[in-house]
């Protein structure tokens, strides 16, 4: 299903040509370049990063286990993790990715725009 542009939103985010993320407004405060320069528009889904802590710290173990270390290390050392470790581990990884919201965000292409305005 193609939305138009002309329903959107001046707030929402468009990816246009599978690279440049434009707000509406910007697209239209600069259609005399994309007018003849854009191939596809797409509307957006917004995605923010999650990492998992558990996660991560059992790839960083795993990593090391595999580069230098001796048969059963890995398996004893996520025995040492507590319940308690990881949920400090991710209150740091949550906090250092919401210290900046705008960095920790991208757009996926969602829906084809159809660019009803000359």
């Amino acid at each position: 299903m193609n939305k138009k542009l002309s329903e959107l939103k001046d707030e929402d985010m468009l990816i246009v040509n599978g690279y440049d993320v434009v707000s509406k407004e910007d697209f239209l405060n600069d259609f005399q370049f994309y007018k003849n320069n854009t191939e596809r528009v797409y509307t957006t889904t917004q995605y923010k990063a999650h990492i998992d802590a558990k996660d991560m710290l059992e790839d960083a173990l795993e990593r090391e286990y595999e580069n230098n270390m001796y048969e059963g290390w890995f398996d004893n050392i996520v025995n040492d993790a507590t319940e308690d470790d990881i949920k400090e581990l991710q209150k740091i990884v949550d906090r250092i990715l919401s210290r900046n919201e705008s960095s920790n965000i991208c757009y996926i292409e969602d829906e084809i725009v159809e660019v009803d305005i000359k």
